[in-house]
Formats: C-alpha cells, structure tokens, sequence
C-alpha cells in the first residue's frame, strides 16, 4: 500500500481550515435598501426595507429621521418574518417632503454588531 507524503496533506488540511474559517468568519453586511440609497420617491413609503447577506439575529434599532428635524417616523422594526436576511421598519402614514436618513443597528448572527445609515428623498408630502 502507498502511503500519501505527509506536505500535500497537511497543505490539504490547512488549506480546508482555512477555506471553513472564511466563511465562518464573514460578515452578514447590508445588501440592499428599499428605498434605495440616494434615491427619489413619490412620498413617504409605508415600510423601510433592509436586507443582509446573511442572517440578522436581532434587530438593535431602526430610526428614520427627516433632514433638518428632530422626528422618528419609524413606528416599529424589527426581522421579516418571511426573509431571516431583511429588517422591516414600518413608517407613520403621513410625512413631508424631504431628506429622510434611515439609521440602523442590527446584531447579525455571528455575534457582531453591524451599523449603518443611508439616505432617501420625497417629492412630496405624504
């Protein structure tokens, strides 16, 4: 029987760990926004949309604030119960037109904490 050389096997085995530790090592980091980033919409929607590469474990916070005012239209966030990747923030009904930020702070589940904001615009009031 032939016997492997110990190098290529250990070259193997270190080359696998380390494949494995990647990916579990990688962070779920946002994927997509609805509204998207730095776009323009008719009027305030109804939700905010937040989706991750990977799966969130705990929706921290979700604000969004119009530009210039001190106001929290976001009414309640908190994970898609269709989608594990993707927070849901539902908005109040009525909002002006305007700059709205979308502040977030999610618990992914590796552990980390994720945090991010990105911007959305209204043409008019709604």
């Amino acid at each position: 029987m032939r016997r492997l050389s110990p190098l290529p096997v250990a070259a193997l085995t270190a080359a696998a760990a380390l494949a494995a530790s990647g990916v579990a090592s990688a962070h779920a980091g946002l994927a997509s926004t609805s509204p998207r980033k730095g776009s323009t919409v008719a009027s305030l929607p109804n939700a905010v949309y937040l989706t991750f590469g990977g799966q969130v474990a705990r929706v921290l916070s979700v604000k969004v604030i119009r530009r210039g005012a001190n106001t929290n239209y976001a009414t309640r966030a908190g994970l898609d119960p269709r989608n594990v990747n993707r927070v849901k923030a539902t908005l109040r009904r009525v909002g002006p037109r305007g700059v709205y930020t979308v502040l977030w702070k999610v618990r992914v589940a590796d552990g980390h904490i994720q945090t991010g904001r990105f911007s959305f615009r209204t043409r008019r009031p709604g």
